[in-house]
């Protein structure tokens, strides 16, 4: 018994000492630390950065002339707060004075396009102009953050796909796959455009580019998915450098085990009508689907499956005939 209320004793001493010592915690002000979520590519938000990039944040705040941020951001997992790369923490200036966020992904660096950023600041107003050329093998996106302004709170990014998409496939006509015939899918396609590059403001709520006009068509190859710049523009004239060409490249036709063909596709140039709009929209993807029929022909000019012998029906009406015997 002495032992049970020796215990009891201490027990309530403990819960008494905790107690005067949670009392007397007070909480640490956070309230003014900036937390930024880029909101990333996903299924449930479909906000673009689909790399998961680092980006960059430029923020201003009202009536300054020079940059209250100015660094990259490493996005955070999704519901995670993203945080500056070299460390750093930035707080809100207090008294509800307004801050204006900018940002795109990637960050400036080697192979992301961006070979320069014309920055400056007015009294709070800012100019972000991005030069930005598609890197060498189109696989590289760019993404702008529509600008945000608040005094308070997470600061929740929203990027949108500034470039265009293209997706290369090729088919067979219908015919052909009934006759037997099918085709390997471990091809690449040569994608020749009239546009490789642009300037275009970080700051506009509404981003459009001024394409650098080019003296000489742009060339890609190597794979059958391309990341380019938006085409306002084209013509079908192989050998003009306005032209939108697509080859195909290194396909294999076979009938059971038989190889019919490997080789390269006759260049196909995307002419008015094939594409809505008769442009490369910024934020689209386009699938282009090539699709071979019978007299379809490779790079010179021959035809892929010979003069292979077609056959046709068609279906006559029964002429009636009546007639009349007596059965015995």
């Amino acid at each position: 018994m002495k032992k049970f209320f020796f215990l009891c004793t201490m027990l309530g001493a403990l819960l008494s000492c905790s107690n005067n010592e949670i009392e007397k915690i007070e909480p640490t002000p956070k309230d003014d630390l900036i937390s930024f979520n880029s909101l990333r590519d996903r299924v449930e938000t479909r906000y673009a950065n689909d790399d998961s990039s680092n980006y960059q944040i430029m923020a201003v705040v009202a009536g300054s002339s020079s940059w209250f941020i100015n660094t990259d951001f490493i996005p955070g997992s999704s519901g995670a707060t993203d945080k500056a790369a070299d460390g750093s923490v930035y707080h809100w200036p207090g008294n509800s004075t307004n801050v204006t966020f900018y940002a795109f992904a990637p960050a400036p660096g080697s192979d992301t396009g961006i070979s320069a950023i014309d920055s400056s600041l007015n009294n709070g107003a800012g100019v972000i102009d991005i030069t930005y050329e598609v890197v060498d093998d189109a696989d590289v996106d760019f993404t702008i953050a529509t600008p945000l302004t608040q005094s308070s709170g997470v600061v929740a990014f929203s990027f949108s796909h500034m470039l265009s998409k293209i997706i290369i496939k090729a088919a067979l006509a219908d015919s052909l796959v009934k006759a037997g015939y099918t085709l390997d899918t471990d091809y690449s396609a040569t994608l020749t455009l009239p546009s490789n590059s642009g300037t275009i403001s970080a700051i506009s709520s509404s981003p459009s580019w001024t394409l650098t006009s080019s003296s000489a068509s742009n060339v890609y190859s190597g794979d059958t998915t391309y990341i380019i710049m938006p085409q306002a523009s084209y013509t079908t004239t192989t050998t003009s450098a306005d032209s939108c060409l697509i080859q195909i490249l290194d396909l294999e036709i076979e009938k059971g085990d038989v190889e019919i063909f490997d080789g390269n596709l006759s260049i196909y140039g995307i002419k008015e009508g094939d594409i809505p709009e008769n442009a490369f929209e910024m934020g689209k993807c386009y699938i282009i689907t090539l699709t071979l029929g019978s007299n379809s022909t490779d790079s010179d000019g021959n035809k892929i499956f010979g003069d292979i012998i077609e056959f046709s029906s068609s279906v006559v009406d029964w002429n009636s005939v009546d007639v009349a015997l007596n059965q015995p």
